[in-house]
């Protein structure tokens, strides 16, 4: 998630049109990252977990598409 928060910093002006700020970007891919990690590492993922990855997924598809 990191790299992808870099490779929108270095091209922001092909992604600024459907982005509202990088700021907004980096914070979503953050809380996703969190509960990215619990899963590669062999934890499990409570409910309100999922609802969360759920909710933030569904922002970025709103804001951007699918």
């Amino acid at each position: 998630m990191g790299d992808l928060v870099s490779i929108l910093r270095q091209n922001w002006t092909l992604f600024e049109a459907h982005i509202p700020t990088i700021e907004w970007a980096t914070g979503l891919m953050d809380v996703i990252e969190r509960s990215r990690n619990v899963i590669m590492h062999s934890g499990t993922l409570n409910r309100t977990d999922i609802e969360r990855v759920g909710m933030n997924i569904r922002d970025w598809i709103k804001q951007v598409g699918a």
